[in-house]
């Protein structure tokens, strides 16, 4: 089997328009309407199986936004 493809992904944008919802919901499945803050950032990781015939890891970063 051959090695599995990685992606790193990095989700930018301003402060509370839902980048920490977004990827709770896609990671985990659930979503939360008032979440914590991301102080600095925070990374998870999912694997995707059978992706055109491998697996693919993806890291996902999500990183705090800019406070008005």
């Amino acid at each position: 089997m051959s090695e599995p493809l990685f992606l790193k992904i990095i989700v930018v944008g301003d402060s509370g328009v839902g980048k920490t919802s977004f990827l709770n919901r896609y990671i985990y499945g659930n979503f939360n309407k008032v979440p914590n803050p991301t102080i600095g950032c925070d990374f998870s990781m999912k694997v995707i199986s059978n992706f055109e015939g491998k697996s693919l890891r993806l890291q996902l970063w999500d990183i705090a936004g800019k406070y008005s």
